[in-house]
């Protein structure tokens, strides 16, 4: 390990028992901790679809604060790195970097990701390039761009008799109707996409979102700063060996192994969702299986002194023609250092890929 300073990351989070609502979860205690214990999959029409349970991440009535002096940790595993097609994003630190403050409201985030079973419930349509065998059913949804994502948020918030999160400026969806050859997609105008792009977040919404890029990674990482966690390469393990020569081109990774399916396990496809071990949240699939949609805009940082309050990505880029949106997490198809959790990763908003999928999010208003 050829970085040894004292890592002088701190978090505070105050903490507020709360009574379980639905979606909600139960707190119990272990070894003097307190122990998530998600609870309440989703339900509609007479169905009750497995694996769709919500773990709350930040605690209704608490901040979680996140204040970043040292991300020199990073160092162990990665170089850093700028890319060229937006100049001043770091490629492999993530978002939480030296110097930026961060304040997250609460919020739960599924344990899971969606499912071919719960999507195809809701949309009427399963895109999914993997939907055969005897899982399929469990298996994630994939080959579904950022519209498809929000118009499913929607459409789900609706079933469930929930305030949608989404809407887009200057036009009336009906979010109900809408179907899925009505959504944009890449033989979509630009300016049809455009217009798509202007959307606008109901922050009063008890409904489905997707997560800010903040939110995903936090989550992703265990929720606190203190503890070695944080500093792990993939959700809920740390790459082995931890040393950062030829960690690029590493074919396989005994940990990850029993976290995550990415290229070295998979066999360069899905898997059911929640067959890995979960990160300490008890979040599965957070490295590899899918990458999962964020809300935000890819775009470099601009780290100030001031608190970030629940940052999302800022608004749509002008310094490209085609901007992308950001996906976390890596996926089958990719080696490990792809599915670490500081990982940034982009694909344009319109285009379906069936490495592509969806993990929900829902603010504790």
């Amino acid at each position: 390990m050829k970085d040894n300073k004292n890592y002088k990351h701190f978090i505070a989070l105050l903490t507020v028992l709360t009574a379980p609502l639905i979606f909600g979860v139960l707190t119990s205690c272990k070894n003097g901790m307190t122990e998530r214990v998600p609870v309440s999959d989703i339900s509609f029409d007479g169905k009750t679809f497995a694996k769709t349970s919500f773990t709350e991440i930040v605690a209704k009535g608490t901040k979680a604060e996140i204040f970043m002096d040292d991300d020199s940790s990073w160092k162990t595993y990665c170089n850093g790195g700028e890319d060229t097609y937006i100049p001043g994003l770091y490629l492999l630190r993530g978002v939480f970097l030296k110097g930026r403050k961060v304040k997250l409201s609460p919020f739960m985030l599924s344990q899971y990701e969606v499912t071919q079973e719960l999507y195809e419930a809701v949309m009427g349509h399963n895109p999914s390039n993997f939907n055969t065998g005897s899982d399929q059913k469990l298996r994630p949804v994939e080959t579904v761009n950022w519209y498809d994502a929000i118009v499913f948020c929607n459409k789900l918030s609706l079933k469930l008799g929930l305030k949608p999160y989404y809407r887009i400026e200057n036009k009336n969806i009906d979010w109900e109707k809408i179907q899925y050859d009505g959504i944009p997609d890449e033989k979509t105008a630009k300016e049809e996409r455009a217009e798509w792009d202007k959307v606008v977040c109901a922050k009063d919404s008890n409904g489905f979102r997707l997560p800010t890029e903040a939110e995903w990674e936090f989550a992703a990482r265990g929720g606190n700063v203190k503890i070695d966690a944080w500093k792990y390469a993939f959700a809920g393990t740390q790459c082995t060996p931890l040393d950062p020569s030829g960690f690029h081109t590493r074919k396989t990774d005994t940990n990850l192994d029993q976290y995550g399916w990415y290229l070295g396990n998979s066999g360069q496809k899905t898997h059911a969702i929640g067959t890995k071990k979960p990160n300490r949240l008890r979040l599965y699939d957070m490295s590899g299986n899918v990458s999962e949609w964020c809300y935000d805009w890819a775009a470099a940082l601009n780290i100030t002194e001031t608190i970030e309050e629940d940052p999302h990505g800022g608004p749509r880029p002008t310094t490209v023609e085609e901007p992308a949106r950001v996906d976390r997490g890596g996926s089958f198809r990719n080696e490990a250092y792809n599915c670490t959790v500081s990982r940034n990763d982009w694909y344009y908003p319109y285009r379906r890929a069936n490495y592509l999928g969806i993990r929900l999010a829902r603010s504790l208003n």
